[in-house]
């Protein structure tokens, strides 16, 4: 008994919570998810009453350690791994993502609370099975801390931000780099700086052409991510798409098949604030040396008009006729016909 309460004394220390905030003065919310009822129970104790509530489309940051009744920790981000979470845009009528954003809806920036979900309930909510080490009819703890709120035209502000930064970082480290490479590169109104080696004999590439291409992909100082041979095949992707990365869809549109090139990326071109695992870090301008191999389909292209002009006079000329226009047709028939024997007699 003397265990349980120190953690929950230490545990309070953290989210700013007193200890017998486990037993009592628990609010309920009931949610009618997936046309079942879940009642969750709650306390929250609130070190910012002025703090805005949570609400639909905002981002939050918290903090949140989960713990079975007997306080065995399950899941935790202290102390130095926040999490970040966007409340759905809409209301959310299935329980299987589980009761977390109801919860988050329930707190104020600032908030620290308690939530209390019985075990069956929530992995039936989460259409998972309960492990035996977590009984059933007990209490799972969620303990919430909320540390910030933005809302979209926050969010969408903070990563506009980033993106300046990024771009005017990118730019210095392109031009330091290209200057030292020696080649004569150009630059694409977006951004991309690009050295076409060998132009192709083929065809350019057009919007929503499946294409073929050979690549290795480098960071600027040389070391490779990624490549084409590595991968064992050529990589192949409708330009204009929007399944590869966004410089590449105009790429694409410089080269003709059996082009080969090279092209400095900034990273709002390429994999931007996300990076790519462990391979590229967010925020990194990247090259890629390319061979664009083939065309692998066009939609079909009806290049001469004259020859479907005609076709379609045809066409026109074999419909059946109104009674009108037959006799309109009769009429000069029979002019032409007096007209070549008038010919003939002046003759």
């Amino acid at each position: 008994m003397l265990k349980r309460l120190f953690l929950a004394w230490v545990l309070g220390l953290a989210l700013d919570l007193p200890v017998w905030a486990q037993q009592s003065d628990f609010k309920t919310l009931d949610l009618n998810l997936n046309k079942r009822w879940y009642t969750l129970r709650y306390k929250i104790f609130t070190q910012k009453p002025q703090g805005r509530k949570i609400i639909r489309k905002d981002f939050v940051t918290f903090h949140l350690q989960t713990r079975t009744e007997s306080d065995s920790i399950l899941k935790t981000s202290y102390p130095n791994s926040p999490l970040t979470k966007e409340i759905s845009p809409e209301e959310v009528m299935s329980a299987e993502k589980g009761f977390l954003e109801d919860m988050l809806m329930q707190l104020h920036i600032g908030d620290s609370a308690l939530f209390l979900v019985k075990s069956d309930m929530q992995f039936e909510a989460l259409n998972r099975k309960r492990p035996a080490f977590i009984k059933s009819g007990t209490d799972l703890k969620y303990y919430i801390k909320i540390l910030k709120v933005y809302n979209e035209q926050e969010v969408k502000k903070i990563k506009d931000d980033e993106e300046f930064r990024a771009r005017k970082i990118d730019e210095k480290a392109i031009i330091q780099y290209t200057a030292k490479s020696g080649l004569p590169y150009k630059k694409t109104y977006s951004g991309i700086w690009y050295h076409i080696e060998q132009q192709g004999e083929g065809d350019f590439a057009l919007k929503d052409d499946v294409v073929s291409i050979q690549y290795t992909g480098k960071h600027l100082d040389g070391k490779i991510f990624g490549s084409s041979a590595q991968d064992g095949r050529n990589f192949e992707f409708p330009v204009g798409g929007k399944v590869a990365i966004r410089a590449f869809d105009e790429i694409m549109l410089l080269l003709k098949k059996g082009a080969k090139a090279k092209f400095v990326i900034p990273s709002y071109l390429a994999y931007g604030a996300t990076g790519l695992g462990d391979k590229i870090p967010p925020f990194t301008p990247i090259i890629f040396e390319m061979e664009f191999v083939d065309i692998v389909s066009r939609k079909i292209i009806i290049e001469n008009k004259g020859d479907i002009n005609q076709e379609e006079k045809n066409k026109e000329k074999a419909k059946p006729k109104t009674p009108n226009e037959i006799e309109k047709q009769k009429q000069i028939e029979k002019d032409v016909k007096k007209r070549g024997i008038n010919n003939k007699i002046g003759n």
